[in-house]
């Protein structure tokens, strides 16, 4: 159970002497985030009443307690930006019945789901806040300690063997160590097919780049798309699943450069990539029998989601970036 990573909240401080922007999107987000996880401890409040299995107990408070920590910081937070608090849940919920139909593998059903939605909820408020960075930051990090709240919730679901396993992806070749079902077959053929599309889109707008420091952030990103690329078609042809056609060597093109202004450009790859980070997580959730390939997509995200920092910055520094209305406007 100590894979469970626990998150240095010092790390996200904010700097007394800075006054921090913030927009209406991140307002919802850290609202949201709050709310969820008290809707969350109500929930594992009321579950653990029920549990019988000792280990399972454990773990289900480790995740109870990773929770408390990040609400701590989230009160913090909203009470800094005077945002208004969701109703609180009561402190917790006892009780001597132990309703022997309701059984540990169902909780753990319950619980693996309720995981799961929390990533999909942190991962969002990281792709939409776009304001403050410190924010993205605190989100990035709540999402890794969920991410490693969910590798133990799917290690352990396998050795008490309270997951339904997918269909086997089948080959003519002999079982291996490491099985696919057929859902991760798909997910290995989808991200190399997106990679494909990306690597074709990022060259076709790297030949008209006129910012220079632009155009390293697109190199470092067609060098990223390239080990990828590498990983994704070694494990498909490792476990037998038909490629996708790949893109042209180059991609050249007959159009005048001042028709694609970098400004553009940048936001369609923005955007590419906030979709990338949501397909990573999908995978990840979704890749259950397979560990070694589950953890691929692990690293995959969080090489996403630096590129993804790196690139709302600089789409600050130059103006590039889509703004949403301040929160403090808001306020009357």
């Amino acid at each position: 159970m100590e894979l469970i990573p626990r998150l240095d909240l010092s790390v996200f401080k904010r700097n007394p002497g800075v006054k921090e922007g913030l927009d209406i999107e991140e307002a919802f987000n850290l609202w949201l985030q709050l709310r969820t996880r008290y809707h969350n401890i109500e929930g594992i409040q009321i579950h653990r009443n029920f549990i019988h299995d000792r280990d399972f107990a454990v773990a289900v408070n480790r995740v109870a307690d990773a929770y408390d920590r990040q609400v701590q910081v989230l009160e913090d937070e909203l009470k800094y930006f005077d945002i208004k608090m969701p109703e609180k849940p009561a402190k917790d919920a006892k009780t001597s019945q132990k309703g022997h139909f309701i059984t540990d593998a169902f909780i753990y059903r319950l619980v693996s789901r309720q995981v799961v939605e929390d990533a999909f909820a942190m991962s969002r408020a990281v792709r939409t806040s776009t304001t403050n960075d410190r924010l993205r930051a605190l989100f990035t990090g709540f999402l890794r300690e969920q991410l490693g709240v969910l590798e133990v919730f799917i290690e352990y679901g396998k050795v008490k063997e309270w997951q339904d396993p997918a269909p086997t992806y089948k080959t003519a070749r002999a079982v291996q160590k490491e099985q696919l079902d057929v859902g991760e077959a798909f997910h290995l053929w989808d991200h190399l097919s997106l990679r494909y599309d990306q690597r074709q889109l990022t060259d076709f707008f790297l030949s008209f780049a006129h910012d220079a420091e632009y155009q390293a952030i697109m190199q470092l990103g067609l060098r990223t798309l390239d080990q990828q690329i590498d990983r994704l078609e070694k494990a498909m042809l490792q476990f037998e699943i038909p490629l996708p056609p790949r893109p042209p060597e180059s991609v050249k093109a007959p159009v005048d450069p001042e028709t694609l202004e970098d400004r553009f450009t940048y936001r369609t790859l923005t955007r590419g990539i906030q979709e990338a980070i949501d397909l990573h997580l999908r995978a990840i959730v979704e890749t259950t029998r397979n560990d070694s390939l589950r953890r691929v997509y692990t690293d995959f995200l969080f090489t996403e989601l630096r590129l993804f920092d790196r690139l709302i910055k600089y789409g600050k520094a130059k103006a590039w970036l889509h703004t949403p209305p301040a929160y403090s406007e808001m306020v009357s």
